[in-house]
């Protein structure tokens, strides 16, 4: 494997010269409510840094 060359994770690249990769959630499905106010707040904070 050639650590220069960019990584693939589903349809998004990182690596050098990429736009920086964001993963996050909650580690523990607690409730569908929970998910979906975490999902909204990283929504949001992701439109408001563009990335």
């Amino acid at each position: 494997m050639n650590p220069r060359l960019p990584a693939h994770v589903g349809r998004h690249r990182c690596g050098p010269d990429q736009p920086l990769l964001v993963i996050a959630g909650p580690c523990v499905i607690e409730t569908a409510d929970l998910c979906m106010r975490i999902a909204d707040a990283l929504s949001r904070m992701a439109a408001r840094l563009h990335v």
